[in-house]
């Protein structure tokens, strides 16, 4: 009997106390259109029944293969299924959300492309829509033109993306970082993406409710505060390199800094020097890739932060 050929696709699931949305994440997969995929859910020691459920559809699908861990948290359980992918697509889905029917669909002209972005939708407890975000057909080609979009209107989550498995070969996630860890393992493998694709086929359905890692983060602000000076280091230590000088520049003044701003009454006198003397050293020519009205929405912060906090000269 002649051995399966590898699948298309490898949909990485971790999985962790999702006893009550698992089904509906997995039917939501089996359910596609588009067949040639696997199914990797990855039981990060789960103390509910998560484990025996993954374990029923690995014994009724054999696109489906379990993988069963002690707890070790979303990155480590992620790392297991990067272990262990025969794709050359690579699907990251979490197992409280689910996926359209088309989900999983690659257009005939993104077959060379290296990541694929798609719809989603943020669905409440309730069933509202909080958030839609709608894409169009488009391609962007080349690196500048790709770090431009990226740096302005990039969404940082992994769950609406399908990316090239060959981008991922030494890519792992940090199991340190709790907060933005999509964010800096998509950094981290960045100089490798050429040609970034967006497909209006598929959406994917995010579910919030109260054990949902956004939902858990809203009202901590003083860890999004520490995890932002974290995530910004790090993301000095990603990009260190003169051919990603604007792109790091590019990250931290149009993504942290208006974070920063927007909690400034909450930042400590440390972190209001250490603020203010990032943007006191913010030049134009440092906002290469930022579109003009990020541009100058920063430079009228920079003139208003610098008025107001003189003392820390």
């Amino acid at each position: 009997m002649s051995e399966r050929k590898a699948p298309l696709i490898s949909v990485i699931v971790p999985v962790y106390k999702a006893e009550k949305y698992l089904r509906r994440c997995v039917d939501s997969l089996l359910a596609q259109t588009f067949q040639d995929f696997e199914v990797l859910l990855v039981d990060d020691g789960s103390p509910d029944r998560s484990g025996e459920i993954c374990d029923e559809y690995a014994r009724t699908d054999s696109r489906v293969r379990v993988f069963h861990k002690e707890n070790g948290g979303v990155s480590s359980a992620r790392n297991v299924g990067l272990d262990n992918i025969k794709g050359d697509w690579v699907a990251f889905v979490d197992s409280d959300d689910w996926v359209d029917r088309d989900y999983l669909s690659i257009e005939a002209c993104y077959s060379d492309a290296d990541v694929i972005e798609k719809s989603f939708c943020v669905i409440n407890e309730t069933s509202d829509i909080i958030r839609c975000h709608k894409v169009r057909r488009q391609i962007i080609s080349g690196k500048e033109q790709f770090y431009r979009y990226y740096v302005n209107k990039r969404n940082n989550a992994l769950w609406n993306k399908l990316i090239a498995s060959h981008l991922l070969r030494n890519a792992r996630f940090d199991v340190k970082v709790s907060i933005g860890e999509d964010f800096l393992f998509f950094l981290s493998m960045i100089e490798k993406i050429s040609k970034y694709a967006f497909s209006s086929e598929g959406c994917y359905f995010y579910a919030l409710h109260s054990e949902s890692a956004m939902s858990k983060l809203s009202n901590q602000t003083d860890k999004k505060i520490c995890m932002t000076w974290e995530n910004m280091d790090s993301v000095k230590a990603l990009t260190n390199r003169n051919e990603l000088y604007y792109l790091q520049l590019g990250i931290i003044y149009g993504t942290y800094i208006p974070l920063l701003f927007y909690n400034y009454k909450y930042l400590n006198q440390d972190g209001k020097c250490k603020f203010y003397h990032l943007l006191k050293k913010m030049r134009y020519e440092d906002l290469k890739f930022l579109f003009w009205g990020n541009k100058l929405k920063l430079l009228f912060l920079k003139f208003f932060v610098l008025l107001i906090n003189r003392s820390f000269n």
